[in-house]
């Protein structure tokens, strides 16, 4: 059985910004329709306004393109 402990964004946030460092980066995964965007968006809020960086903005899913770059620059 796994073991699940529902949060809130709040204490989500409280979390992430008691880690050591300056910067923070959280990835979210899932499947389409899963919510992601909406978990961000949210989380991002309980963050202070923090930034949310769609890959779906970059990732083509083609072969070959280069997207990774062109994230890091923006």
């Amino acid at each position: 059985m796994v073991d699940r402990q529902v949060q809130t964004f709040r204490s989500v946030a409280e979390s992430i910004l008691a880690l050591p460092g300056g910067v923070r980066l959280v990835a979210v995964d899932g499947y389409g329709g899963s919510g992601k965007s909406t978990f961000a968006a949210r989380l991002a809020a309980a963050l202070g306004g923090a930034a949310v960086v769609h890959t779906d903005d970059f990732a083509t899913g083609e072969p070959g393109v280069e997207w990774w770059p062109r994230l890091q620059r923006e």
